[in-house]
């Protein structure tokens, strides 16, 4: 690790040791203050990604990827801008419920201006990572699945279509990891952001994981949603406590290197032990607000920037490799799919359809 990245790491350490009472009673969790620092660490890296990472138009993108050929139609371009006002659409969508709910506005769900040709043509200036997301969600058609909230019903999808959906995400999953050039540090950086974003927005993963851990228990037993929401959903309001006198809204935790840890404890504690465990996890979701500064993360990008791309590699290689968690999917056992849409169906929220403009 660079000098740069201690000095950093020191930095936020002594933050978080100023303002939390107990840093040793992280140690009775499953998140460490060293996870803490590094999950926060990564959330700017990523963000510093996004700021400042070469936009191109999806034309551009699309030559580049050698999708455009002499025989390219306007319906291929139409089928992205389609694409894009969906995904205006549902951070609109998400923006306003976040408002509703908590009365806070997230940075990053900030709906774009697309009235007016320069508008419109800013909003379809895309970084590398944004882009392939963008293709992810037309080509890896479980994701659309989940977002519309019928992966869960047998009749919008019936299990032999179910196998090959997650056939087909874990094949793209792993031409993801193939298309990245480990020599470079940008490749590295963009296509674990890209994997980032799949993991924490569609909780594929997790949920396979939480599925294992109840296949131990024969699926004969009652699943505890509201602990699985802990780990994977937004929380609406984080109370007060005696060490930080504020209420957090909104918090979300993102903890996609370490959340899996808590996968057999949401079957196997008692209420007592959960509850105790919650108020760590409530801590350490503090605790990364504070570092996030409430402001979409941006108190610590100007020191993150000036790293050398390849200490932000090298950080990312060995303290958040998230390739790690990459699952193989195995159906084999029906129950395991009836499971994972139980999950489904209970821990995601259906989003009304828009009429797309240009349909």
């Amino acid at each position: 690790m660079s000098v740069e990245m201690d000095v950093i790491r020191k930095a936020m350490f002594l933050l978080l040791d100023n303002i939390y009472p107990e840093l040793d009673l992280l140690k009775l969790g499953r998140y460490t203050v060293e996870d803490i620092i590094d999950q926060v660490i990564m959330l700017y890296i990523i963000k510093d990604y996004q700021l400042h990472a070469e936009r191109k138009s999806i034309r551009q993108h699309r030559y580049k990827n050698g999708m455009v050929t002499q025989y390219d139609d306007a319906s291929s371009a139409q089928r992205y801008n389609r694409l894009i006002e969906k995904t205006e659409y549902y951070k609109q969508y998400n923006r306003e419920q976040l408002w509703k709910s908590v009365g806070i506005h997230r940075i990053e769900l900030s709906h774009n201006d697309m009235s007016g040709a320069s508008n419109w043509q800013n909003a379809y200036s895309l970084t590398d990572t944004e882009f392939h997301e963008l293709t992810m969600q037309d080509e890896c058609k479980l994701l659309k699945k989940i977002f519309e909230h019928k992966i869960s019903s047998k009749n919008s999808v019936p299990n032999p279509m179910f196998k090959e959906l997650f056939a087909i995400y874990e094949a793209k999953l792993d031409e993801l990891f193939s298309s990245m050039d480990m020599s470079v540090p940008e490749s590295v950086i963009a296509k674990t952001s890209e994997l980032f974003n799949l993991q924490w927005k569609y909780n594929i993963e997790l949920f396979y994981q939480i599925t294992l851990d109840a296949e131990k228990y024969v699926f004969q037993i009652e699943i505890p949603y509201q602990r699985i929401a802990f780990l994977c959903c937004q929380v609406p309001v984080i109370p007060a406590t005696d060490w930080l006198p504020l209420e957090i809204r909104g918090a979300e935790n993102r903890m996609l290197m370490k959340r899996d840890s808590y996968c057999r404890d949401i079957f196997e504690l008692s209420d007592e032990e959960w509850a105790f465990q919650m108020d760590i996890i409530w801590d350490t979701c503090r605790l990364t607000e504070i570092l996030n500064q409430n402001d979409g993360g941006t108190a610590f990008i100007p020191y993150i920037h000036k790293l050398d791309p390849s200490e932000k590699a090298d950080f990312t290689k060995e303290r958040y490799w998230l390739w790690d968690k990459k699952q193989h999917f195995d159906w084999t056992n029906r129950k395991r799919i009836q499971f994972m849409r139980d999950l489904y169906e209970n821990l995601t929220v259906e989003i009304p359809r828009m009429k797309l403009k240009n349909s």
